[in-house]
Formats: C-alpha cells, structure tokens, sequence
C-alpha cells in the first residue's frame, strides 16, 4: 500500500514554503545557495528512484505536501449511496492498482479529462488520497523564425473518507465538477454524486460560519440587502446632501442649519422613501460592498461602529476569516476565503492536513 510519500509529484516540493525547501536541501545535502528551481531540480534527482530516502526525508512535511494554498469543495453522495466499498470499485476499474503503484503519463496523452496516476492510504483504513492528472492549457515558445507548442498539466488531489462519506477535491471551484465527475464515472455513480453545500445549516451566514471556527471575520464582500425601485438622481443628492450636512454641523456646530438642510433634503423625497431606513438609502445603487481590517491587525469587522451600523442592510456573498489550529503542541493562524455561491473554502495561508481537518469537522460533519 503506498503511503502519501510516494504520491509526491515535483510540482508538489516546488509549491512547499521556501524555508522547507531549504531545509530539505541541508538534510540531504544539497547546496542552498543555488536558485530555488535548481534547488528543487537537485532535490528531486535524489528522492526520485531512493524510496527509502524519499519517506524519511518527507515525513516531517508529508502534513503539509498535498495541501497548500488551495480551494477545497465537498462533495457526497445520495442517501441512497454509500461511499463503503468505493476503493475497490476504483481498483477494479482502474488498468493498474494505483494504490500499489504510481504511473505518470507523457504529457502528450493527457486530456482535460482527469487521469488516475496513484492513490495513498490516510490516516485510518477508512480514509485515502488520490492523484490525478489533467492537461489543463498549452504554452506556445519562439525561438527566432520558429514555435513550439508543449501542453501544461496539473495534478490534484482527492480525499476520500468512506466511513464520514466524504470526497473532498482541492482544487479550483471552477474545476472541481470535472474531478468530482471523472471520479462519479470511475466508480459508476455518475449520477449520484453532488455537492455538499456545507453553508446552508449556517444559514449562509458568514458570522455563524466564522463563530463554528471560533474565528474572526476579518473580510466581507456584501450586497444591500434592500433594492429601492425609482430612486431618482435628485434623491441620491438629497441623501448627500444629508450626510453633508451633519458633516457641517460638526464643523460649524449650528443646529439651525443643519435642521434646515434636513429639512431640505426631506422634501426631495416622496412618501413611500419616508419607511424606508436611511441606511439603506445610503447603500442603494451600490453593487457591492467591501470591508476588512489590515492583514496584521487582531482586530475583526464584528464590534467595529460602522459594519455593525450597515451589517443589518448587507446580505453577504463571501468573506475571510482567520481562526486558530493547535498543531505538535503550537498554535498556528490560518485564514480562509468563504465562497458563499461556489460552497467552497480557500486557504489563503498554506494549509495543513490539520488545517483542513479542522475546517472539515466543523463545517462538513456539523450533524
């Protein structure tokens, strides 16, 4: 059965954190001071054909290899359909056993149909990953009067665990259907397979999603939440002319103009504005509306004056939140972009299998 070391493609020690790579490069000797392609080159001609070496020199980064920055889309079944015996289905319709053995294909036979090329025993008997590989576009040279034209691949990875009755493909949401499909064909359940929209027991609520990861909400993108039909220009001035107003009254702090303005602005609307919250007026005509706070700051959006006073008018359609994983004994931040239409997650810190472990069982398995 092979293990999750001998799945590792060079891609995959390419897209690891620079400092790994260099440590990497001491433990086997290689010279750190080259560039980080070359480092990779050398690093790569040694684990390639040394198994033994490859597992040893791995193993304290193999948390981290299949993982990374990248998009992370549940899929399951229909209650119908268990995902129990979905591992030999595989091997049966696979021409090789691809958990006893790696086969990588010349780049010129691939397809945009993803290919099987491997799969690695979990954690527990019941859980596995799968490698597959697809051509996903074709990057044109020149030399002088002539061209080349040489195919570009990917190779992606598919968690399975059948005992949860989970699939879980990380890749782009964009691509994500072809995998979950290719893999629906492989074990003849097609039909059956669908995506897992992890938001809906939330709500579709990013506070609550971020309050299950006992995170902070630290990024929203949100949209009003109330449409006012026939707003005129004139009433879009009028809600200027309101806000400037009480800009001014701070400034000059005389009530009567500023009553006298308010007054002004009032009358430029009909009767029908008059219910309607002046917040949502301020938001209407507006497609979107982003908030955050800096990247480094400890702070979250929740208890902040101004999204607290527009929170109540926004519908939210995806944000960033950052929660803390203790790993080996540390506590490590990640932060992640939730994808309110695509019901995908995306790691924007490198992540671990921890990581995403973490975000599965409280997002996935909430029943």
């Amino acid at each position: 059965m092979l293990k999750v070391q001998n799945i590792v493609l060079k891609s995959d020690i390419d897209r690891l954190p620079r400092e790994i790579i260099r440590d990497i490069a001491v433990s086997l000797g290689v010279a750190a001071e080259r560039s980080f392609g070359e480092i990779v080159d050398n690093i790569w001609e040694k684990l390639l054909d040394d198994h033994d070496l490859r597992h040893s020199v791995l193993e304290p980064v193999k948390h981290k290899i299949l993982c990374g920055k990248t998009s992370v889309t549940w899929y399951t079944f229909s209650e119908e359909t268990s995902l129990e015996g979905v591992r030999e289905l595989i091997i049966r319709n696979s021409s090789f056993n691809p958990f006893q053995e790696i086969r990588v294909p010349v780049p010129d036979s691939l397809t945009s149909t993803p290919v099987l090329i491997g799969a690695a025993q979990g954690e527990t008997e019941h859980e596995y990953y799968l490698r597959f590989m697809r051509k996903c576009g074709v990057v044109r040279y020149y030399h002088g009067y002539q061209s080349q034209s040489l195919p570009t691949t990917e190779a992606k990875t598919i968690y399975v665990n059948e005992a949860q009755g989970c699939i879980e493909i990380r890749t782009d949401a964009r691509t994500s259907d072809k995998y979950a499909r290719f893999l629906g064909q492989l074990i003849n359940q097609e039909r059956f397979i669908f995506t897992k929209d992890i938001l809906a027991p939330f709500g579709n609520n990013i506070e609550s999603i971020a309050d299950q990861l006992d995170g902070e909400l630290i990024d929203v993108i949100a949209r009003p939440e109330l449409l006012v039909e026939d707003f005129s220009e004139e009433q879009a001035v009028g809600v200027i002319n309101i806000l400037t107003a009480m800009n001014d009254f701070f400034v000059n702090n005389d009530f009567d103009i500023l009553r006298r303005k308010l007054q002004e602005a009032r009358e430029q609307f009909e009767d029908s504005f008059l219910s309607v919250p002046f917040t949502a007026l301020i938001l209407n005509g507006l497609e979107k509306v982003g908030m955050g706070v800096p990247d480094k700051s400890n702070r979250e959006l929740r208890g902040l004056p101004f999204y607290d006073f527009l929170r109540p008018h926004l519908q939210h359609q995806g944000g960033f939140i950052r929660f803390k994983v203790t790993e080996y004994g540390m506590e490590n931040s990640y932060t992640i972009r939730v994808g309110l239409s695509t019901k995908s997650i995306y790691f924007m810190t490198p992540a671990t299998e921890n990581a995403i472990k973490f975000v599965r069982d409280r997002l996935v398995f909430t029943e």
